[in-house]
């Protein structure tokens, strides 16, 4: 097991550091994956209140394809980060776990700033400015999780499942 020193204030009820970073990681990217559905299901590209400039629906021959791919891709990464939670996900290797890890948060992390990056028209080639509080609620989704991918992330490299984490508290 791995020390964390001076972070007594996790433990005060039991609780891991690692944990909820990455209830957070789930909680969002299963948001994300249901954005993705209904946009399968409508047929379109992009995301509520992010659609997708006309130029890529030429690039796509089958847009439902595509988003549901992408849903299919968000429910691994949730996998990926659920293993951080349970109990028996101390049993991957840290190298395993972390790597996964970095791979999915990265991704998603990529979507979120590029999506943020074209709501604050940063790069307004990007497509479309926003388009009402949905714009923003996304932003909010993609960004917390963006957040909470990296710091689970840097735990599982750092100290590996937070279940073989325990914490010395101060004295």
């Amino acid at each position: 097991m791995t020390s964390i020193p001076g972070a007594s204030w996790f433990d005060r009820h039991g609780e891991r550091p690692g944990i909820i970073p990455s209830a957070v990681a789930v909680g969002t990217t299963l948001v994300y994956a249901a954005m993705k559905t209904v946009m399968a299901i409508e047929d379109k590209l992009g995301l509520p209140g992010f659609p997708a400039p006309a130029a890529s629906y030429a690039n796509c021959s089958d847009i439902a394809r595509s988003e549901w791919m992408l849903v299919g891709m968000a429910f691994l990464a949730v996998g990926v980060a659920f293993i951080m939670i349970v109990p028996w996900g101390v049993h991957v290797p840290r190298w395993l776990l972390a790597s996964a890890i970095w791979i999915a948060g990265i991704s998603l992390a990529a979507g979120a700033i590029r999506m943020t990056l074209r709501a604050l028209r940063i790069f307004p080639e990007l497509g479309a400015g926003p388009q009402g509080i949905s714009t923003w609620l996304v932003l909010l989704v993609l960004d917390a999780g963006a957040v909470a991918w990296t710091i689970t992330a840097i735990h599982a490299t750092r100290y590996g499942h937070p279940a073989s984490t325990t914490i010395k508290p101060r004295d």
